[in-house]
């Protein structure tokens, strides 16, 4: 299949190898660039521990921010976050190895009532696990190191896309991701939508959502793994 990855880099690399390695045609068209916001770094003294529900909020975290937490345990939301922490000098690192809701349960788990945790973030989130957490007593403080900002391309360019080949399936990991290609694509239709979540398809317009489908599972294996399934 000739699959369309819109991620930012360098996650959009890693997307596209994945899918070469399965035997398909990955197309990289970013929609979306990851720029470092600048975060005050906070006394390690004040908090229990580190959570972290992107890799891209530990990549764009200032070297003086991850000095001062490394020692700290971090919790990670997945493997591919979790692996970026180990990178960035983390000494102990949690995997919870699914999303949001896993990485709550994990953190809960671990931390008595009354823990402290940093939440290093992005601008554009949805306050899930600080609403999660503190319904177990657990104090929360986002520190957000990264924002994502759309890239734009004109007509030129998406028809010379298109004109090389048509598109089978595209992979559409956030909201903000499914508006950016909204507005890219427009209403052209012919193609699967393969969100992560029912919540990721609501950013879609009308036409593109009426071929949505969403993966069992919020994870990059339960968004690939749709590419395997009749749709």
């Amino acid at each position: 299949m000739r699959v369309l990855v819109t991620r930012p880099e360098p996650v959009a690399a890693q997307t596209a190898e994945r899918l070469e390695v399965m035997g398909h045609e990955a197309v990289v068209v970013p929609l979306s660039k990851v720029e470092p916001v600048e975060a005050a770094v906070p006394s390690v003294t004040d908090f229990d521990a580190v959570a972290a529900t992107s890799a891209n909020a530990v990549r764009s975290a200032s070297p003086e921010l991850l000095e001062a937490v490394s020692s700290l345990r971090c919790f990670a939301v997945g493997d591919r976050t979790a692996g970026a922490a180990r990178i960035a000098g983390f000494e102990s690192v949690r995997s919870a190895g699914g999303d949001v809701y896993d990485l709550a349960a994990l953190i809960g788990s671990e931390l008595k009532t009354g823990g402290r945790v940093l939440y290093l973030c992005g601008e554009r989130r949805r306050p899930v696990l600080e609403e999660i957490l503190a319904d177990t007593r657990l104090s929360v403080t986002p520190l957000e190191t990264y924002r994502i900002a759309a890239v734009t391309y004109d007509a030129i360019e998406l028809e010379r896309l298109f004109a090389t080949g048509p598109i089978d399936a595209v992979l559409v990991y956030s909201r903000y991701g499914a508006e950016l290609l909204s507005g890219f694509l427009g209403d052209r239709e012919g193609m699967r939508i393969l969100c992560m979540s029912r919540q990721v398809a609501e950013g879609l317009s009308h036409s593109l959502r009426k071929s949505a489908e969403i993966a069992s599972a919020t994870t990059e294996d339960g968004l690939i793994a749709l590419l395997g399934r009749a749709p």
